[in-house]
């Protein structure tokens, strides 16, 4: 049997089960090839506990920070892709689990989102510990990536020129060139 559970945003047999790898529209199979829950079914079902956490980061964020929903939607993704990622509950996170994570997603996403990503899940455990849900913060010494600097670019001293002159004509111009 089934657990028929929605991602918010697609169904599940959408995507790809990232443990037995089957293709999507496909169901999961177990070792006597029986159709079982994929994967990603029985983590949801098995993340009750966890769901209480993150509505009570999602409340957070709403009442005591006034963020807008466009924030509180990213930060409720980055909080499931982590506890999907660590197919455990997040109460039970370890600092090793948080390094990891952020590891692999540098190899994969930009230093800054990495940075955002790992920024939320340092909000939502702090939350968590100043509401005394965890005893410790799995977050709190990791080190997040570093911002990217840029460069500034310099104008060239022709278009300084056409910025502070900008009726001044050159003799090109009065040629056609």
């Amino acid at each position: 049997m089934t657990i028929p559970i929605r991602n918010y945003r697609q169904p599940v047999l959408s995507v790809q089960c990232p443990t037995c790898k089957r293709e999507p529209g496909k169901r999961c199979h177990d070792e006597h090839g029986y159709i079982v829950p994929t994967h990603r079914e029985r983590f949801r079902a098995a993340m009750k506990e966890s769901c209480t956490s993150i509505r009570l980061f999602l409340d957070w964020l709403r009442i005591e920070r006034g963020a807008p929903e466009n924030t509180i939607s990213n930060y409720e993704r980055d909080v499931w892709q982590f506890a999907e990622w660590l197919d455990k509950p997040l109460a039970q996170a370890e600092r090793s689990d948080v390094r990891t994570y952020i590891g692999e997603l540098l190899a994969s996403i930009s230093g800054g989102s990495a940075r955002r990503k790992g920024s939320t899940l340092r909000t939502f455990y702090k939350i968590l510990f100043t509401d005394g849900v965890i005893s410790s913060d799995p977050t709190r010494t990791v080190p997040l990536p570093k911002a990217e600097k840029v460069m500034p670019r310099f104008l060239e001293p022709s278009a300084v020129d056409g910025i502070l002159n900008p009726g001044a004509t050159t003799a090109e111009d009065d040629l056609g060139k």
